[in-house]
């Protein structure tokens, strides 16, 4: 990721790690971990209830 001055802000991934640490502390870490565990239960929640609806359809139904 370049930096505004062009430059590169990190040497590699440890130096993200360790620099990231020192700024934000080890919770900065995870933090858009919320908004991704959000998103990702609320497809899974869609997801198995369309599987569910398709199963009891394909049951009482005998076109398929």
């Amino acid at each position: 990721m370049n930096g505004y001055n062009g430059n590169l802000m990190y040497k590699g991934s440890m130096d993200c790690l360790k620099k990231t640490i020192q700024k934000e502390g080890f919770f900065g870490l995870y933090s858009g971990l919320s908004v991704t565990t959000v998103k990702f239960l609320g497809s899974a929640a869609i997801h198995s209830s369309l599987v569910a609806a398709y199963a009891t359809f394909k049951s009482e139904h005998s076109i398929f």
